[in-house]
């Protein structure tokens, strides 16, 4: 009679287990899944700078008929662009949602850290670049324009700039809060393991 006993208690403990490790991997598959999700809109959003740098370079360029700046102020410009969308295009080149299929899951964190980082890196660079762009624009309009018209295209600028920084500003914050949010639900799920 023990013996069918403890016979059973361990088929028991064996489907018991079974069913652990069954619920364990569906557990994984769906915190991938939303993993995967969170990744494809952080890589949107470096899919929206980039396009928006590449589509900016030509109305620049065309730009030129309107308000005739230097051709090396456009130059300068239109590299800044095209530094722009490749820097983008390589930052999240790493991340994608196969590398969340296949990778650790600590692999995975390095790689949100490094994007978070290189996002900020980023920022060290095009914040000068983009005051010190400013001050040449100025001069440039300045030598172009006539007095009224400088004030009103200044106005305009000022409003665009500001739009343009609020936009830029926001995207980049959802980039980091996106993999701040991975990156403590990676911690979750490393630290229940």
């Amino acid at each position: 009679m023990q013996t069918n006993e403890l016979n059973d208690m361990r088929e028991q403990l064996e489907l018991l287990k079974r069913k652990v490790e069954r619920e364990e991997r569906l557990g994984e598959k769906q915190i991938r899944h939303a993993m995967r999700q969170k990744v494809s809109h952080i890589n949107r959003q470096g899919w929206f700078f980039v396009i928006l740098s590449l589509v900016s370079i030509p109305f620049f360029i065309w730009s030129r008929n309107v308000l005739p700046v230097s051709e090396l102020f456009c130059w300068v410009t239109c590299g800044f662009l095209a530094l722009a969308a490749l820097y983008t295009h390589l930052i999240h080149s790493e991340l994608s949602a196969e590398v969340i299929a296949r990778e650790h899951l600590m692999t995975v964190a390095r790689k949100l850290i490094s994007l978070k980082q290189n996002y900020n890196r980023w920022l060290l660079f095009s914040i000068p670049f983009v005051v010190v762009w400013i001050f040449w624009y100025v001069r440039e309009l300045r030598a172009i324009l006539s007095p009224e018209i400088f004030s009103s295209a200044m106005i305009s600028c000022a409003v665009g700039g500001v739009i343009g920084g609020v936009i830029g500003f926001h995207k980049h914050m959802q980039v980091q809060r996106s993999c701040s949010e991975l990156l403590e639900q990676i911690e979750e799920v490393s630290g229940e393991e």
